[in-house]
């Protein structure tokens, strides 16, 4: 799996974090953007404050204003005082609430007044005390303006996948402060020859919350938005925990590494090109054509079957810059070991295809 901070790294960041996000409840008609402005940089402003606006919080704003993405996209390339009519005119439709989320001094988000803050910090809360009293280390991490990642392995979970191949079993806990995912607790598996993680996002563990709650209030005068406890939060913490020890179970670790065991046996057959069979995942899940390109020269080094597919994938996200997209990819290892007999074939069947672009 990819590795990026430590810990104690994460505990530091997730602590500045939350010292330095503010969060406001603002009327919509309240608010006004500019994009051609001196430094071409798109703001919000409101209550007398002024935000840079990241990509995503923009992409959110068009989304709710119903403003096609790629027409913004356009108007912000080429046409920006066209994108200020535009925006402005779709902001000043209704005085509906709006939560906007900062963090160091830029908007990033732009969410509904519904919208769930469990943030970093909060959900440490419960993971820590968790690890702590099961003995567990953090195997990987990650934390950005926008996700959490906590990756966990432990030796108390541990099998061959064949004579020699040895499997860790763990748990993935991931979330997203600005609405780009739910929060989720997956099992993982971890093949000690490699470290090729794998997320498995359909065993009894996944767990899944999103984050919608009632709505927030703002303070008198300021406008930030009220920080209340959600009461929804005690059984949050209550599902956590509980997908964490389901995880953790000797049972669901064996009910994996069974299925694991079972893709060494569905081979690719070798009249197949497996260019044809990358081609086909690349549809299934998302690839881009780099990632494609990077899994077909690794599936060349793997076994014939579905096992080297999965191990061709989940290698290949080690070698991704973005932790964001190497757990999406990890995520998509655990897809293809979910797959049916009947989805296999149809990956595996003879025929003619495009081959992928040089």
């Amino acid at each position: 799996m990819k590795k990026d901070m430590t810990l104690a790294e994460l505990q530091v960041e997730v602590a500045r974090m939350a010292d330095r996000r503010e969060d406001y409840i603002v009327p919509q008609n309240a608010l006004t953007f500019q994009a051609s402005g001196p430094t071409a940089v798109e703001v919000l402003r409101f209550q007398g404050k002024e935000f840079p606006l990241s990509d995503h919080s923009q992409h959110q704003m068009a989304t709710t204003l119903r403003i096609p993405a790629g027409y913004y996209d356009r108007l912000r390339r080429e046409h920006r005082d066209l994108l200020d009519l535009n925006v402005n005119r779709h902001l000043a439709e209704t005085e509906k609430s709006r939560m906007i989320r900062t963090l160091d001094g830029q908007a990033r988000a732009f969410l509904s007044e519904r919208f769930l803050r469990v943030d970093g910090d909060q959900l440490l809360a419960i993971l820590l005390p968790e690890l702590e009293a099961l003995g567990l280390n953090v195997e990987s991490a990650h934390v950005n303006s926008s996700s959490l990642y906590v990756k966990v392995i432990t030796p108390a979970l541990e099998g061959e996948v064949s004579k020699g191949d040895v499997v860790r079993g763990g748990f993935a806990f991931s979330t997203s402060e600005v609405g780009m995912g739910q929060i989720r607790t997956d099992s993982m598996l971890d093949r000690l020859a490699c470290r090729n993680g794998l997320i498995v996002g359909t065993s009894l563990s996944s767990y899944r919350r999103r984050h919608v709650g009632s709505v927030v209030m703002a303070q008198e005068g300021t406008g930030l938005a009220m920080n209340e406890v959600a009461p929804s939060f005690v059984e949050l913490q209550r599902r956590v925990r509980e997908s964490i020890r389901v995880a953790l179970s000797e049972a669901n670790f064996k009910g994996l590494l069974d299925q694991l065991r079972i893709t060494r046996g569905l081979a690719i057959p070798s009249a197949l090109d497996l260019e044809v069979v990358v081609l086909r995942i690349r549809r299934k899940l998302g690839l881009r054509d780099s990632e494609a390109s990077a899994i077909l020269s690794q599936l060349g080094r793997e076994e014939r079957s579905l096992f080297g597919l999965i191990q061709a994938v989940t290698r290949c996200a080690q070698d991704v810059t973005s932790y964001d997209r190497a757990t999406e990819m990890e995520a998509m290892g655990g897809t293809l070991l979910g797959i049916s007999h009947r989805e296999w074939e149809d990956l595996v069947v003879p025929a003619a295809e495009t081959k992928l672009a040089a």
